[in-house]
Formats: structure tokens, C-alpha cells, sequence
């Protein structure tokens, strides 16, 4: 039995109009024939050059220095996009409007402490000891969570300027953790060539009965620890890369 409706779709899939190449003005298009004329689809754009990518500023530097893709430094600019990444960039567009990206180093190493999470005593201490720059306070909080057992106790005493955590182990045994009421510390955020910049955490325990305390590092800085970390890159990079570059964070 004839179709007609299958039969229309099969003419209409074997003569279907193709998109066609039109130059307009040395440009090239995607142009659509159809009954109205020509629709245009879009500017044809040819592929951008591969970026260089690092993972460290040390590498960084020697791409910069080893002029990928003979870049003219008069004409680039090197920019710190956040705590996580730095491009070398032109400074201006090309044709199609886009910006050339050269150089990029993104820092793949992640913080291992969860912060803003309960843990463990244990699982505390190992993520500490990772995370962070030994400083004080950091051996303050290496003894807080060493002290803690299934049958703490914790009573905290603030008077707005410090804490001092109390930790009873029955009837006679304590132990006292004095500690500022927001815990300036030095996390390890960014590449390692970067000395951490300061920031400040809450500490809080959580007491459950036959249960280890858990223990937790609450970020109160809103995020200004980020535009911070930012900033000492840029300054790094300053202090490493030729004297006239630009550099922009």
C-alpha cells in the first residue's frame, strides 16, 4: 500500500538543503538555503592555537621565559584569574573577538581538609598535619583533638576575646585548651611556591554518649582569604617575571 506520507519524508531527507561556505567581505559564513533566500547559520571561526597548560608557576615561568609561540611581551599580559589560576593573555582581540590565551597554570592540588565537617579525632589530626603550615596554633589544636576520648566531657568557656575548652576524662582527670575565639591559621589553598596567606576559623567539638567527640574548623572569613591568595600571587609573579611585564590580578 502507498505511503505518502513516508515517501514525502524520504524526498524531503534526500533534498533537504545543506548549509553552504558564503564569503562576505573576506569572512566566511554558514549560510542556509531557503524558499526566503539565504539564512545565515553563523560565522565560520576558525580553531584556536592549543594553550600551554602547567600545573605549577615555577613551570610557568620558564614557559614564559622560553617566548611560546614567540609572544611579544609588549602585546601580553599576565593575569591572576583567582587563587587557582594564572593566564598569559593578549591584550587584544583578534578578528573574531577573541582573546589568545598563551600560558596557563592551574593548580590541581586540593586542600585535603574538609572543612566545615565533623570529624573524627583522628581523621582531624592526619588532615591537619597536611593541610596546614605548623604554627601554635595548629599544635593547640594537635593537643585539643589528641585529648579527646568516648568519655569526654567538653564544657567551653568564652568571654568574647578567647575560648578555653575544658576536656574531663571522669571524675578527676582534665585537661584545659586555650584558644582565640576565631583561630588564625595558614592552610595550605594554592600553589606551593605561594606562602599561605592567614585566615580564620571557628573551632567546635560535638559530644555524643560512648561516642568520640567529633571536632570541626568552620570558615568565617568569607571567602576574603581568596582575593588575598590572589594578591601574593601577583606579587610573586612581579617579583619573578621581567620588570616591565603586566601584570593583573
Amino acid at each position: 500500500m502507498f505511503d505518502l506520507e513516508k515517501t514525502l519524508d524520504a524526498v524531503y531527507r534526500l533534498f533537504k538543503p545543506q548549509p553552504l561556505d558564503h564569503t562576505v567581505e573576506g569572512r566566511h559564513y554558514k549560510v542556509l538555503p531557503t524558499e526566503y533566500g539565504l539564512e545565515i547559520q553563523g560565522q565560520i571561526v576558525p580553531p584556536a592555537a592549543p594553550v600551554v597548560s602547567l600545573t605549577s608557576l615555577s613551570g610557568f615561568i620558564d614557559a614564559y621565559g622560553a617566548g611560546v609561540d614567540g609572544f611579544s611581551a609588549e602585546e601580553t599580559a599576565v593575569h591572576v584569574v583567582d587563587h587557582l589560576t594564572v593566564q598569559l593573555v593578549s591584550l587584544r582581540a583578534d578578528e573574531y573577538g577573541r582573546r589568545k590565551v598563551y600560558l596557563q597554570a592551574v593548580c590541581d592540588e586540593v586542600n585535603p581538609f574538609p572543612f566545615d565537617s565533623y570529624l573524627q579525632p583522628e581523621t582531624f589530626l592526619l588532615k591537619l598535619e597536611s593541610g596546614f603550615r605548623p604554627t601554635d596554633n595548629v599544635i593547640a589544636l594537635q593537643k585539643l583533638a589528641s585529648s579527646l576520648s568516648s568519655e569526654s566531657s567538653i564544657k567551653t568557656q568564652d568571654n568574647g576575646l578567647t575560648q578555653t575548652i575544658e576536656i574531663r576524662q571522669g571524675a578527676a582527670s582534665h585537661t584545659e585548651v586555650p584558644l582565640p575565639r576565631r583561630i588564625p591559621l595558614l592552610a595550605y589553598r594554592t600553589f606551593r611556591e605561594i606562602d599561605p596567606v592567614q585566615s580564620e576559623f571557628l573551632v567546635r567539638l560535638k559530644a555524643e554518649p560512648n561516642k568520640l567527640p567529633t571536632i570541626a574548623l568552620l570558615q568565617v572569613d568569607a571567602d576574603k582569604w581568596k582575593h588575598d591568595t590572589a594578591l601574593v600571587v601577583k606579587h610573586w609573579l612581579v617579583s619573578q617575571l621581567p620588570e616591565k611585564t603586566v601584570v593583573i590580578a
